[in-house]
């Protein structure tokens, strides 16, 4: 990932004015990791998972600077 431009983003202190929400969906409160043997070759699968989400709930509180314009 590359930063290019000099444009940057500042927001307030989310118990004062949030802005952005995130959470686990459903029950989960982290990732659910699910394993399985095979017992002819011993061999182990595992699998992991989290059920994430987050989103934009207000403007107020966040402000995008665009930064010096390019020469």
């Amino acid at each position: 990932m590359n930063v290019e431009g000099t444009a940057w983003y500042l927001f307030a202190d989310p118990v004062l004015c949030p802005s952005v929400v995130y959470g686990y969906v459903g029950d989960s409160e982290g990732p659910t990791v699910i394993s399985e043997t095979d017992f002819s070759s011993q061999a182990v699968k595992v699998r992991a998972s989290i059920d994430f989400g987050y989103g934009a709930i207000d403007h107020i509180g966040a402000v995008k600077n665009p930064g010096a314009p390019a020469s």
